[in-house]
């Protein structure tokens, strides 16, 4: 699928973009930092101070693609867990994805996702010394799907 290098978090990111419509937001892992401290009723957070929001991030929610080709990309990478390289990734939730190998199986990957919980993940198999190791792609969506079978049910 491509020519240039890339790691795993840059290219979950961009699937993570087709997941969401064509909407893109930087790969992170906190989403809102809340003071509980400042809570009109401390049993619903939703009343507590904000400290910190993703969603206030100047670097959110760009819009990267229209959202009819991010539709059409999702329907064909469907094709892929349904009919393709990543049936061990299918769990049963409309997920998409693709698998990936470089030259000589240095990097094998899944990066997948389901839309309907706004969830995207990649797995990469490889050695950190770029020698090949052996496999394929297919144990990498297997992995996938092991893993976030367990997230989602």
């Amino acid at each position: 699928m491509g020519q240039s290098v890339v790691n795993v978090m840059e290219m979950t990111g961009a699937f993570g973009a087709i997941s969401n419509e064509g909407v893109w937001n930087r790969p992170h892992a906190i989403s809102r930092i809340l003071d509980t401290s400042i809570c009109r009723d401390r049993n619903d957070l939703k009343t507590c101070k904000i400290i910190y929001s993703f969603d206030q991030d100047r670097e959110a929610n760009k819009r990267v693609l229209e959202k009819n080709i991010a539709q059409t990309m999702t329907n064909m990478l469907r094709g892929v867990v349904t009919s393709g390289t990543g049936r061990g990734a299918a769990i049963g939730f409309g997920e998409a994805g693709k698998t990936g190998t470089t030259d000589k199986n240095v990097d094998l990957w899944y990066i997948g996702y389901i839309p309907s919980r706004r969830m995207v993940t990649g797995v990469w198999l490889g050695n950190d010394n770029n020698s090949p190791t052996s496999g394929s792609s297919a144990q990498a969506a297997q992995l996938w799907g092991s893993y976030m079978g367990r997230v989602v049910k």
